[in-house]
C-alpha cells in the first residue's frame, strides 16, 4: 500500500529553505556586526568619510599620506629622568613637568589635478620635542601646557585640574581635563596639495585623564587615543610614553612617588560597540525564536499529515 503525501513534502522543503536562507542571513549580518565592533578603531574615521563623500558625490577617498613638515620629525621618546617641558609660573615657579610622544592624525581636502573633485588625506603629526610654550598659564587649580610649533601652524593645548581646596592638596587628584588642538590646513608645506584656507580648532572638554595624586608623577606607556571632532574634519590624539607630574611642585624634577596608569584598555567608545552588539543579541533571539517556531510548526504539520494519509488505489 502506497502514500501520496508530495505536496505535503514540497512545503516541507520550502520551509526548511526559507529557513536556512533566513538563518544564513542573519548569521553573516551578526558576524558582520561582531566584526565591526571588533575593528571600529581602526575604521571609524574612514568608515565616516567615505560614507558621507559617496552620499554627496563629489569626493572620494585617498590612500592614507604620511608626510611631515621640516623640523617637526622626532624619533619616539623615552621616558627620561628630566622632563621635556617645564612651565613655570611668573614667579619662576614650575607648576607642570612633562615628557611625552604625541601624534596626531589630522585629516584634510586636497583637490585631484585632473578634475575639481575634492578628496580626503590623512597626515600623522608628531609633536616635537622643541616648542613654543609662552602661552601657558600656572593657575592654583587650573594649568595649561599651550605648545605651539611649524611657525604657527600647530597649537596644541593640555589643560590640567585639581580637584579639591588648597589646603587639601594632599589628598587632591590632578587629572588632563581638557584637550584643543588648532591647525593651519593653508600651509602647504605642512599638508601638500591642501585645498583649503581656514584654521581649524577642535575641542574635547571633560577627559578625566591621567588621573593622579597631586605630588605624584603619572607614568603611563600605554598606547592612549582621544578622538577631536566629527565625521570628515576629526582627529585622532595619540598618547604614548607619557610621564606628567602637575601642581605644588618643589623643582624641576618629577617627584620621586610614581602612579602607573591602568592596564592597556581598548580606546574604541563604550557606544561605538555597544549598538553593533545589541544589534547582534537582538538577530540572535530572533533566529532562536525562529527554530523553536519551525520545529513547533513541524510537529503539527508531521500530526496533521498522519491524519490526512489516503491510500492510492
Amino acid at each position: 500500500m502506497f502514500y501520496s503525501h508530495t505536496a505535503q513534502d514540497r512545503e516541507r522543503t520550502k520551509m526548511m529553505y526559507s529557513l536556512k536562507t533566513l538563518v544564513s542571513s542573519s548569521w553573516i549580518l551578526v558576524m558582520f556586526l561582531l566584526n565591526l565592533a571588533e575593528g571600529r578603531q581602526r575604521s571609524t574615521s574612514s568608515i565616516t568619510n567615505s560614507t558621507s563623500l559617496i552620499k554627496n558625490a563629489t569626493s572620494t577617498l585617498l590612500p592614507t599620506i604620511n608626510t611631515t613638515a621640516p623640523g617637526d620629525q622626532i624619533k619616539n621618546q623615552t621616558v627620561d629622568e628630566e622632563p621635556m617641558y617645564v612651565i613655570k609660573s611668573r614667579f619662576g615657579e614650575p607648576c607642570i613637568l612633562a615628557t611625552f610622544n604625541i601624534t596626531i592624525m589630522v585629516s584634510y581636502y586636497v583637490k585631484s589635478a585632473k578634475n575639481e573633485r575634492k578628496y580626503i588625506a590623512f597626515k600623522d603629526i608628531k609633536v616635537p620635542n622643541v616648542g613654543d610654550t609662552y602661552d601657558s598659564v600656572c593657575g592654583e587649580n587650573r594649568s595649561s601646557l599651550i605648545l605651539e610649533w611649524g611657525n604657527s601652524t600647530f597649537n596644541l593645548n593640555m589643560t590640567f585640574l585639581s580637584h579639591g581646596k588648597s589646603e587639601e592638596r594632599a589628598h587632591s587628584n590632578w587629572t588632563l581635563n581638557s584637550l584643543v588642538f588648532g591647525y593651519n590646513v593653508s600651509n602647504v608645506v605642512a599638508f601638500p596639495g591642501s585645498s583649503e584656507d581656514d584654521y581649524v580648532t577642535l575641542k574635547k572638554d571633560n577627559l578625566e585623564l591621567f588621573n593622579t595624586v597631586i605630588g605624584h608623577t603619572m607614568v603611563c606607556d600605554n598606547l592612549i587615543k582621544k578622538r577631536l571632532g566629527e565625521g570628515e574634519t576629526e582627529t585622532v590624539i595619540k598618547f604614548e610614553y607619557v610621564k606628567i607630574a602637575a601642581f605644588n611642585l618643589t623643582s624641576e624634577t618629577f617627584p620621586e612617588v610614581i602612579d602607573e596608569c591602568q592596564a592597556k584598555t581598548s580606546s574604541i567608545r563604550d557606544e561605538d560597540i555597544m549598538v553593533p552588539l545589541i544589534i547582534a543579541c537582538a538577530l540572535s533571539f530572533v533566529i532562536i525564536v525562529v527554530v523553536v517556531a519551525y520545529a513547533i510548526s513541524r510537529k503539527v504539520q508531521e500530526a496533521r499529515d498522519q491524519s490526512q494519509y489516503k491510500p492510492m488505489p
